[in-house]
């Protein structure tokens, strides 16, 4: 089965076009970046990016790949924040919005 940390690792890759970027977005090393693209092709039995060092690149399986992986996380992060939300208003919390602090560097 494909994991979810898989489609963030395959999606990070996608967005910036390389394992370094995507493996500090995620807190990850880039080891293991690596190792969860390399069995994410092999779950899939099929290359997702273009290796064109140092950059990876979309190729066309990846492109299928790009828009439900995609869907999948919006779906997992619209579920983490049902509950989260329904578990404020159970503990008789009230979401507030975020408080913004803006420094001028005048």
């Amino acid at each position: 089965m494909i994991s979810i940390k898989k489609l963030q690792v395959f999606s990070s890759i996608a967005k910036h076009g390389n394992l370094t970027a995507a493996a500090a977005e995620l807190y990850l090393s880039k080891a293991a970046v690596s190792q969860a693209l390399s069995e994410l092709e092999t779950q899939l039995t099929a290359p997702l990016f273009d290796r064109v060092h140092p950059r990876l690149k979309l190729n066309q399986q990846g492109k299928l790949l790009q828009p439900l992986a995609d869907e999948v996380l919006s779906r997992v992060a619209d579920i983490e924040q049902l509950f989260q939300q329904q578990q404020l208003h159970s503990c008789g919390w009230e979401p507030v919005k975020p408080l913004v602090i803006t420094y001028c560097h005048c």
